[in-house]
């Protein structure tokens, strides 16, 4: 089994809650993956993770259609197409990603699922698919 969670993330949230900010505090700089090793690079990756096992949510991607808008446009002849939450990363203003490619983690990846919740200070919140 995976270590005990460390954090929770309840939707809408705020930058100022108690919840958001021990969130934040659980988090570590986010590594990413080159030629098989987990490499902290802040000139490539700005931005905090905290792995899947560690994060308590009441995001679920069943309540939105972004998995069947997939199987349509991308994988029309899949049986079907599932997603697992690998880890939390967070960009703070400022974060960034640099372009790149990613590593499979199995045979059947074909991509990586980025779903932004943007938080602000005036409480609205939209999920966006990238």
């Amino acid at each position: 089994r995976g270590a005990a969670p460390r954090a929770a993330l309840s939707l809408p949230a705020t930058p100022e809650s108690a919840e958001f900010q021990a969130l934040l505090a659980a988090c570590r700089p986010a590594a990413f993956g080159r030629g098989g090793e987990a490499v902290l690079d802040p000139e490539f990756r700005s931005a905090l993770a905290l792995p899947a096992a560690e994060l308590l949510t009441d995001f679920s991607l069943a309540e939105h259609s972004i998995l069947a808008d997939i199987h349509r446009m991308l994988m029309p002849s899949a049986a079907a197409v599932h997603a697992r939450l690998d880890k939390l990363n967070v960009y703070l203003p400022g974060g960034f990603f640099k372009a790149h490619v990613d590593t499979p983690r199995s045979p059947d990846f074909f991509g990586t699922l980025v779903v932004r919740i943007l938080i602000n200070r005036n409480r609205n919140q939209r999920i966006q698919d990238d």
